[in-house]
């Protein structure tokens, strides 16, 4: 199996593997409080994407109106909170779990720099890219 292929299969069985474990948690738990936990994971992630959002938004327009120059991980944090919202909305408790752990800080600030470091994202000084991937050619209008 190639390597590139995992997170698609990760995100494929994701929904298969919730499904099952909301039945084995309303078996055990009762559908009540199942049915209880999440709408109130639901309901935080609904209030954190509406109340972070926007606040972290602003944080970084400030930081580019100042003329600061952020990093690919004061960049990639408030995408993590957001992303750590929906994966709160989403019913089904593993989502809710890798939703805690990135809202954890320091986990956080650890995945944003492991991804920052990871070669997803390319960055370079002055906004050119570093080169890896680059094709340098020229361009002619005929």
């Amino acid at each position: 199996m190639y390597r590139n292929n995992i997170p698609l299969l990760a995100v494929l069985l994701l929904p298969v593997v919730e499904m099952i474990l909301l039945v084995y948690a309303g078996s055990l738990l009762g559908f009540a409080l199942t049915f209880g936990l999440l709408c109130l994971s639901g309901s935080i992630g609904s209030w954190l994407l509406r109340a972070r959002a926007p606040a972290n938004w602003m944080e970084l327009m400030l930081s580019v109106q100042q003329g600061r120059q952020l990093t690919a991980p004061e960049l990639l944090e408030p995408m993590l909170t957001a992303l750590a919202a929906v994966l709160l909305i989403i019913p089904g408790f593993i989502s809710d779990v890798l939703a805690v752990v990135v809202l954890v800080p320091w986990l956080r600030q650890s995945l944003a720099q492991r991804l920052a470091g990871s070669g997803y994202w390319v960055s370079g000084v002055d906004g050119r890219e570093s080169g890896r991937g680059v094709i340098e050619g020229e361009f002619h209008r005929d």
